[in-house]
């Protein structure tokens, strides 16, 4: 029985997790995102320890393979993110520019009894 390198079972777990978070995104789950971002953040430092035993050949090949399609993967959740974020971005300007329009509207009709009244001066707000 051979001994898997402990370098390409640290990529799978990353693999894993990348695959995890593109699933999260893709749900609109921002505490999965940031935990599977923190685990990977771990795996990321143990990843770029000093190499006990260097790869060579096909595993060399294999992990080299990975790397790439993993570095895709990683672009296409920062892109899925990116959009997200402009998405949640536009739809609070847009809140925002409601909740102004509905307070204008309310001062400019609502009944007289509904306004609140406002001194016009600082008597009694001590």
């Amino acid at each position: 029985m051979t001994s898997v390198p402990k370098q390409l079972v640290l990529l799978a777990a990353y693999e894993e997790l990348t695959e995890k978070e593109r699933f999260c995104l893709q749900e609109g789950n921002m505490e999965g995102c940031l935990r599977a971002q923190e685990k990977k953040a771990k795996l990321l430092v143990e990843l770029q320890q000093p190499i006990l035993e260097p790869l060579v050949g096909q595993n060399l090949k294999d992990y080299q393979k990975r790397v790439e399609s993993l570095q895709k993967q990683e672009q296409e959740n920062a892109k899925t993110l990116s959009g997200l974020i402009k998405e949640n971005r536009d739809t609070y300007k847009g809140l925002a520019k409601q909740s102004g329009s509905a307070a204008k509207f309310r001062k400019a009709y609502a009944n007289p009894s509904e306004k609140k009244a406002t001194p016009n001066n600082l008597e009694g707000q001590a």
